[in-house]
């Protein structure tokens, strides 16, 4: 009896020390995938600066000519989390946090994928899509974009769940025009892309993005291409110093910025390539750097804050950070490229005293730090 007992709470012993080397070597190999995801993502914490703390606001959407946007559709991946107002005012719960994707989408206009960062102005423009353009899958069909840009789709291309389409399919390509400050606000994504590995991050400079739906025609049913297909695509050269070759971006939906996807070569005035999908967004661009440079500054207004956001934009090159409201100590961080030229703009005013330009050509950039424009203060 005594050597029953004896057994059982040996037996007890050893599976209670069995089941604490579990958890200690899933706890060390957690800890060791923790640290590998810490050093992917380092340089991405960077740029978004990521909180564990929820945030809650309210935004706006406006289109391309300032006009209200209603019933715009904002997710968090597949969530929805918020409809815009005939306003074109939304507001945010606390279900998400600095770091997360927000997509903006409205069947009239180019579909948004933002970062979200740490005091972003949820005020964003959308382009309007051009109008379907309905061809017929058996054929070659050319369509123009933009003032002399062209894609180029070839016969029975498309497929509808897995099986080869046929029939009538609504093709929209719409151009957006960089050299147009409204419409490098509206672009789809931020102007900076990600490497091949998605681990470290550089800005851009564009020299055009389109976005290219397809659907069943006279549905919203959306149709891919085959694989092995491809689209011929021509940006229209609208820049004098557009260099003979750009890099042709794809945006990765999931991160919110480019992703490099092939080269586009200047051929008769315009960049040619190809892409192999649609329903998205792409972009004629070219890295002004291999790194971003973070600037801050402190903002002060003269009759108090009146939440509008500031906004950094290119002048030496064509990028737009996005809007930000200063943070508790009064200052708003931007990411912009290293010895450029770009202009400050609070409330998206014209007013000079709204605008400051500044100039980084003679500007050391600090390792790991931001560069301190000082103190600005707006008479509001």
């Amino acid at each position: 009896m005594k050597t029953n007992q004896i057994s059982r709470v040996l037996n007890r012993n050893r599976k209670g020390t069995l089941f604490f080397c579990t958890i200690i070597i899933l706890a060390f190999i957690f800890t060791i995938q923790s640290c590998e995801k810490e050093t992917i993502t380092e340089s991405k914490n960077e740029v978004i600066q990521l909180r564990t703390s929820k945030i809650s606001s309210i935004g706006s959407i406006q289109s391309t000519t300032n006009a209200p946007i209603a019933n715009a559709i904002i997710k968090l991946g597949t969530q929805k989390i918020a409809l815009s107002d005939q306003q074109g005012n939304f507001i945010l719960g606390d279900n998400f946090e600095v770091g997360d994707v927000m997509t903006i989408e409205h069947p009239d206009f180019v579909t948004l994928y933002k970062v979200i960062k740490e005091n972003t102005k949820f005020f964003f423009l959308m382009k309007e899509r051009a109008q379907p353009n309905r061809i017929n899958s058996d054929s070659v069909s050319v369509i123009d974009v933009g003032p002399g840009g062209q894609i180029t789709i070839p016969p029975n291309a498309f497929s509808n769940n897995g099986v080869m389409f046929n029939g009538a399919i609504d093709i929209r390509v719409t151009y957006i025009d960089v050299t147009d400050d409204s419409e490098l606000e509206s672009a789809p994504g931020t102007y900076i892309a990600e490497n091949n590995f998605g681990t470290n991050l550089y800005p851009l400079e564009s020299y055009g993005m389109m976005e290219v739906t397809a659907t069943i025609a006279g549905t919203s049913s959306l149709l891919t291409l085959i694989d092995g297909k491809s689209i011929r695509v021509a940006f229209p050269i609208l820049d004098d110093n557009t260099p003979d070759k750009v890099n042709l971006y794809e945006l990765n939906k999931t991160s919110g910025y480019w992703s490099p996807v092939g080269v586009l070569t200047t051929v008769n005035n315009t960049l040619e390539g190809t892409i192999s999908s649609v329903n998205n967004g792409y972009n004629a661009d070219k890295p002004c750097a291999n790194r971003l440079v973070c600037v801050r500054i402190k903002i002060e207004y003269t009759n108090g804050d009146p939440g509008c956001g500031i906004g950094a934009m290119g002048l030496s090159y064509r990028g737009f950070d996005g809007l930000y409201v200063p943070d508790k100590n009064g200052y708003v961080r931007f990411w912009v490229c290293p010895n450029s030229v770009f202009q400050l703009r609070a409330c998206r005013s014209e007013k000079d005293t709204y605008n400051r330009v500044f100039d980084l050509s003679n500007t050391t950039t600090p390792p790991m730090r931001c560069i301190d424009l000082g103190v600005w203060t707006i008479d509001n």
